[in-house]
C-alpha cells in the first residue's frame, strides 16, 4: 500500500507522524495478512457441526466438538479457537463462560466481554473469520461413481443433473465410511457427473464403495479450533530498491515490512510505500478443525 505524505505532515513529531500516517497503513497490511491466513481454512477437512450449522451453545456441545481434535491426537496444551463476533456472543451467553465462579477468575467475561481461556481453548474473536461458499453440488444428491481404493485421493461423482460445482474447501462425508474429507480443487460437472475430484485425506481402509451417498456441507462461517502447528505463515523480507528511493525493512505486528519513501515529481508530493511478501498454508491439517456456523 502507498500513502502520500504532505509537507505539513513531515513537520509533525515522529510519534504523531507514526500515529496519523504510518500506523493506519501497517494496520491495513496486518489485516490483509490476517484475512489471508484465515483463508487457509480450505485445507482443513475436520469439522464440528453442533446441529443445523448453529455454533455450539452449551458446554456439552463444545465438549463434543473437542473429541474431533482428541481423536486426531492434537496436543491439549496450546489449543486456540478463532471465532466470529456472533459466535463470541453465543459463548458469552453460556454460564460457564460468563460466571466468575464457574470460570474461576475475576469476572472478566462480564466486565470486558472477554471469552479468554475456557474449556481447553484460548478463545479469540476475529472479525475476519472467513465464510465458505459451497459449490452447488452441496444442494444435490451426489454419490460415489465407481469404487475408490484405499489410499486414493481422487474420485468420480455422479447424481447431479447438469453443471453443478464443487469448490476447494467443500467438506464432505461418505455414507458408511468413517472420516471427514475436504475437496482440494474446484470442479464442474458435465451432465451431472464429475471425473477426478481431488480430496484430502486419502480414502481409509476399505475405500469408498460404489454408489454410496456423499454429503457435502453447505456454506458456513469457518471458525477455527487448532494447535499452532496446524498453520504456518512465512514472511520474506523484500529487497530494498536501487536508485534514489530510500528504503528499509521494519518489523511491526510480527511482520517484516519494506518501507520505501520517494518523491512524486508529477504530484509534487512525498510518497511512502509499505509492502511485504508472505505465504500461508495448513501444513498439518490434522491439528485443526472448523467449527461450523451459519453464514
Amino acid at each position: 500500500c502507498s500513502v502520500e505524505i504532505t509537507s505539513r505532515e513531515l513537520t509533525l513529531e515522529l510519534d504523531q507522524l507514526s500515529k496519523r500516517v504510518i500506523a493506519p497503513q501497517v494496520l491495513a497490511l496486518a489485516e490483509a495478512v490476517n484475512g489471508y491466513a484465515l483463508g487457509r481454512y480450505v485445507g482443513i477437512p475436520y469439522f464440528h457441526d453442533a446441529g443445523s450449522m448453529a455454533f455450539p451453545d452449551t458446554v456439552a456441545k463444545i465438549a463434543t466438538g473437542s473429541t474431533v481434535l482428541d481423536n486426531n491426537k492434537v496436543p491439549v496444551a496450546g489449543r486456540n479457537a478463532v471465532i466470529s463476533p456472533t459466535a463470541k456472543a453465543t459463548l458469552l451467553g453460556i454460564e460457564a463462560f460468563h460466571r466468575a465462579d464457574a470460570r474461576g477468575d475475576s469476572g472478566s467475561a462480564l466486565r470486558d466481554a472477554s471469552v479468554g481461556r475456557n474449556l481447553g481453548y484460548d478463545w479469540w474473536m476475529d472479525q475476519q473469520v472467513q465464510t465458505h461458499t459451497a459449490g452447488t453440488l452441496s444442494a444435490g444428491s451426489p454419490v460415489v461413481n465407481g469404487a475408490v481404493a484405499e489410499g486414493a485421493t481422487t474420485m468420480n461423482i455422479d447424481g447431479g443433473v447438469g453443471t453443478e460445482t464443487i469448490k476447494e474447501g467443500d467438506l464432505f462425508t461418505v455414507a458408511d465410511v468413517e472420516g471427514q474429507f475436504v475437496f482440494t480443487a474446484d470442479a464442474t460437472a458435465a451432465g451431472g457427473a464429475i471425473t477426478g475430484a481431488s480430496f484430502y485425506p486419502a480414502a481409509p481402509a476399505g475405500g469408498f464403495p460404489d454408489n454410496k451417498a456423499i454429503t457435502i456441507k453447505t456454506s458456513h462461517k469457518a471458525n477455527l479450533a487448532f494447535h499452532p502447528n496446524a498453520l504456518a505463515l512465512a514472511v520474506v523480507p523484500l529487497a530494498l530498491p536501487m536508485g534514489g528511493a530510500k528504503g528499509e525493512i521494519v518489523k511491526a505486528e510480527g511482520l517484516a515490512i519494506r518501507v520505501v519513501t520517494d518523491w512524486d515529481n508529477n504530484a509534487k508530493k512525498n510518497v511512502m510505500s509499505l509492502d511485504l511478501l508472505c505465504g500461508a498454508k495448513a501444513i498439518q491439517p490434522e491439528l485443526g478443525m472448523r467449527i461450523l456456523e451459519n453464514p
